[in-house]
């Protein structure tokens, strides 16, 4: 199940509401709380999506390796 704080910033970064180094901060924080969170974009996404999962990914290799 699809924790909603990841719908709920995913939408408001979609929108403008929050820059992409807080949204991809706050998909991490998802990730340490729960421990299984991983992102890829699908071919229809936009320059902005791929931003956010790109900028994710990078955390995530940072902080957990790979």
């Amino acid at each position: 199940m699809l924790d909603p704080i990841v719908r709920q910033t995913l939408m408001q970064y979609q929108a403008g509401q929050v820059v992409l180094e807080d949204a991809a901060q706050a998909l991490l924080e998802v990730r340490r709380r729960t421990g299984c969170l991983s992102l890829m974009a699908p071919p229809e996404a936009d320059a902005r999506g791929r931003a956010l999962v790109a900028r994710f990914n990078a955390l995530v290799a940072q902080e957990f390796g790979g």
